[in-house]
C-alpha cells in the first residue's frame, strides 16, 4: 500500500494513497512533495487565506485565538468567559443581538 504525506494548513499526516483520494482530497488536503518549494507555496497560500478567514470560519469551529481575534475585531467583550465554549456562547449571543 502506497503511503503519502498530506497537509492542510499546518496539519500534516501520513495516509494511504487510497484514503487521500477518497476522504482527504475533498476536504482540502494536498500531497506534500519532498521539496521545500511545495511546502513554502502551501504555507504562503494559507497565510493569504488567513487574512480574512476569521470572518469566514463558523464560530463553532474557531479555536481560542480565532475567537479572540473575532471578538476584538467586532468589539465583543469575552473577558468573563472561563473557556472556549463560553467565549463561543458570548460571541454567538452578541451576533444574535446585533441582528435584532
Amino acid at each position: 500500500m502506497a503511503m503519502v504525506n498530506i497537509m492542510k494548513g499546518e496539519h500534516t499526516v501520513k495516509v494511504s494513497r487510497q484514503s487521500y483520494e477518497t476522504m482527504f482530497k475533498q476536504n482540502g488536503y494536498v500531497i506534500v512533495d519532498e521539496t521545500k518549494q511545495n511546502i513554502d507555496d502551501i504555507i504562503e497560500d494559507e497565510q493569504i487565506e488567513e487574512d480574512d478567514s476569521v470572518d469566514t470560519i463558523p464560530i463553532s469551529e474557531m479555536n481560542k485565538e480565532q475567537l479572540a481575534e473575532y471578538a476584538t475585531k467586532h468589539n465583543i467583550d469575552t473577558s468573563k468567559a472561563k473557556n472556549v465554549r463560553e467565549a463561543r456562547q458570548i460571541i454567538q449571543k452578541a451576533i444574535q443581538q446585533s441582528k435584532m
